[in-house]
């Protein structure tokens, strides 16, 4: 039975070598999870590596768009259990997994495979670190501190590190790309739409082939063409085959060298922050990345940053974040600027603030 009172590590804390104890709920059992009794101890012999694709829109961090590699969850080493990779009727005998399903996922070499199917691969929700006292301290110097608290690294930049996250390649081609409008087949096969109209929907996500028999999918809301922003009636998922035509975005736009079209500064401001235009700002009294308002506003007003961003926290953490950024473009850097000065009665401006 699970123990309430052990509390998993997540699989960016985890380490080669660590000890741990299997702790399942019940529930995960009943959905036939592989892995021994409650209780039983191992050790992390190594990380399965999975495929990660990072994209062109949305990006937390700068980081280049393309396919990643990152650890994945922890291969173990049960105690008393001797690795056998005998498959019989498909199945590994050990770790009781459909092995052509596996195959068809996992992108590591057949040593890798092999090695995999001879032990145990277990979700870090399903086990714990047998030093209870570690973990925690793990956690909170590793993330909550610095990421969090003090934000003296970004999430992105402290993943990168423990997670061990490669760069493999580019993004593969796809029919639409992050921000382009989709005209289907048949509009009438999804739902959102209203009085007849043409449904023109917006790529917000791209959800790329992760097996051999998958199909690239594109997550998609409605688009309102008068504000150039979303709609309000939900998202649907659509495939190559369905789309009649694309009209390309400002993303492929950027790409590929083409004029930008902006239907309000609120639209370009978003699309700056999503692709990574924008820098965040260091608090020089703290050399963090945390600021308070009156800290921020006076970066603002002396041209060091342009605009901020607000963000509340775990209870625990101070309630709420300010970051202030710094946009590249110079002409744009400076119409936020305005803005937002404005908006809390300082300097000269030319709208109500963002």
């Amino acid at each position: 039975m699970k123990n309430a009172n052990l509390k998993y590590t997540p699989t960016r804390h985890l380490r080669i070598g660590d000890r741990v104890v299997m702790n399942m709920d019940e529930e995960s059992r009943s959905w036939g999870r592989p892995g021994p009794k409650d209780g039983a101890e191992g050790n992390i012999i190594g990380f399965v590596r999975y495929p990660d694709f990072r994209s062109r829109l949305g990006r937390y961090s700068k980081v280049e768009p393309g396919i990643y590699e990152g650890n994945g969850v922890p291969i173990i080493h049960w105690d008393g259990f001797d690795p056998d990779p005998t498959v019989v009727n498909g199945q590994s005998h050990f770790i009781d997994h459909d092995v052509a399903h596996e195959t068809g996922l996992y992108l590591g070499t057949a040593e890798d495979l092999r090695t995999v199917m001879e032990f145990s691969r277990t979700s870090c929700d399903d086990m714990a670190l047998v030093d209870q006292e570690e973990a925690e301290r793990r956690y909170q110097e590793e993330w909550m501190i610095p990421v969090l608290r003090d934000r003296s690294i970004s999430a992105r930049e402290q993943e990168v590190k423990l997670l061990n996250i490669v760069r493999l390649g580019d993004l593969p081609e796809t029919v639409a790309w992050e921000g382009d409008i989709i005209h289907p087949k048949n509009p009438s096969q999804f739902g959102g739409y209203e009085d007849d109209e043409p449904a023109h929907m917006r790529v917000r996500r791209i959800e790329y082939r992760w097996g051999a028999h998958s199909e690239c999918a594109y997550s998609v809301g409605w688009h309102d063409d008068a504000t150039g922003e979303d709609a309000g009636r939900g998202i649907a998922y659509i495939y190559d085959k369905d789309i009649d035509r694309v009209e390309r975005g400002n993303v492929w736009k950027h790409y590929n060298g083409e004029p930008l079209s902006f239907k309000s500064l609120e639209e370009e401001v978003y699309f700056a922050r999503e692709m990574g235009m924008t820098e965040e700002l260091r608090n020089p009294k703290t050399q963090t990345f945390s600021w308070d308002l009156e800290e921020a506003l006076d970066a603002i007003e002396g041209n060091q940053g342009h605009g901020f961003s607000k963000l509340s926290l775990p209870a625990g953490l101070g309630g709420s974040r300010i970051s202030v950024y710094r946009y590249l473009d110079e002409d744009l850097a400076q119409r936020v600027r305005a803005r937002t000065l404005k908006g809390f009665g300082r300097g000269e401006a030319l709208a109500p603030q963002i």
